[in-house]
């Protein structure tokens, strides 16, 4: 009876995994050392993406970037499939190539990517080891966790960081909610024939539409996170400040967010009789918005943003906004992912940061 459950259960489970084989690569300029570690990055990506078991061949078998080899290597071994490569250098830049094959040659696949620094290859070996697993191409399973450095650089790049600024501008439209972003204008009329000077008028303005223009920063982090600073105009009728956090749902050229913060917000005060100075215009304001970022992994990202807003003065003003934004790496020629903010770039910023909460103030205390 027990000899008939062990035969059942190893019907239901498999003794073994697929065997994959990695042969030693062939290395030009890189330390016996070094490909030793870049061999066992590598080895422990192609298991987490293939599920395979991952087998190396005895020393007796050389390195093999061919797939000949690398075949004969994997029947003589009895291997599922077989996975070769190399590593060969051109002035500063390393290039790594592999390629995946099974047993019988079938369902041969082949990638090659550009390598800055030896330590690039943490990245590298997880995505070249997808690339192959998945029979993709490594663009299609580019992210922002695994672009490497030559991707993101010139040759002369420097001071890699772990977060990287983009800034741009951002177009769209508000729509306000029950009567909020309404005030009274004051008008002079350009019939001034009666003698007693040139009258004025009044007039309430509501406005179903607003234009909405944004200055846009993001700083982006690990993992998946982002901190926003808006400058923002809604036309003709506030402006306003936002700091924000942003969280990313993947790391993929396509990525969906969603977040919120909060901010100062002036919406610009009634005139003529209606104007009221203990009334306050200003105030604290909130957000939540939700999107999508494409292009993420390119220099320049197209952004579109639904968004909420919630001014905390008198009138409760509070309305729904969508925009379009355009927004760029900022840094070295062919965009710096991990990029040293110049002085200048944030003294910009900050004067004009500082310049619309100072003109929020001096608005509000003139109310």
């Amino acid at each position: 009876m027990k000899i008939v459950l062990l035969a059942l259960l190893a019907g239901f489970y498999p003794s073994h995994a697929e065997k994959l084989l990695l042969m030693p690569m062939h290395a030009d300029s890189v330390s016996e050392r070094d490909i030793g570690t870049i061999e066992d990055l590598f080895a422990e990506k192609l298991q987490q993406f293939t599920g395979a078991d991952v087998v190396r061949p005895p020393d007796s078998i050389a390195a093999c970037s061919e797939k000949p080899c690398a075949v004969a290597a994997a029947q003589s071994l009895g291997a599922d499939q077989v996975v070769f490569g190399a590593i060969r250098r051109l002035g500063r830049q390393m290039y790594f190539s592999s390629g995946i094959s099974k047993r019988d040659g079938g369902g041969f696949f082949q990638q090659r990517l550009t390598i800055q620094n030896v330590e690039d290859f943490e990245l590298a070996t997880g995505r070249m080891a997808e690339a192959l697993a998945k029979r993709k191409s490594l663009e299609e399973v580019a992210s922002v966790e695994n672009i490497t450095e030559a991707e993101e650089a010139g040759p002369h790049a420097q001071n890699r960081r772990r977060s990287f600024y983009l800034t741009g501008v951002s177009l769209g439209y508000l729509w306000p909610s029950d009567g909020s972003f309404s005030r009274w204008n004051s008008e002079t009329s350009t019939d001034c024939s009666n003698g007693f000077g040139c009258p004025e008028t009044e007039r309430f303005q509501k406005y179903n539409q607003v234009f909405k223009l944004g200055w846009n920063n993001w700083f982006e982090f690990k993992p998946q996170l982002a901190m926003e600073i808006d400058l923002l105009l809604f036309a003709p009728i506030a402006i306003g400040a936002d700091a924000n956090m942003i969280y990313f749902f993947n790391r993929q050229d396509f990525s969906p967010f969603a977040g919120g913060g909060l901010g100062i917000h002036y919406v610009f005060a009634d005139e003529g009789s209606h104007k009221d100075l203990d009334k306050a215009n200003s105030g604290p304001a909130m957000n939540v918005q939700g999107g999508m970022i494409f292009f993420r992994t390119y220099n320049i990202n197209l952004v579109v943003r639904g968004q909420y807003h919630y001014i905390g003065n008198d009138d409760k003003d509070n309305g729904a906004s969508i925009d379009i934004g355009i927004r760029t790496k900022m840094g070295a020629a062919g965009g710096d992912k991990y990029h040293r903010v110049s002085a200048t770039t944030w003294l910009g910023g900050g004067v004009a940061l500082a310049y619309v909460i100072a003109m929020i103030v001096a608005a509000s205390s003139s109310d």
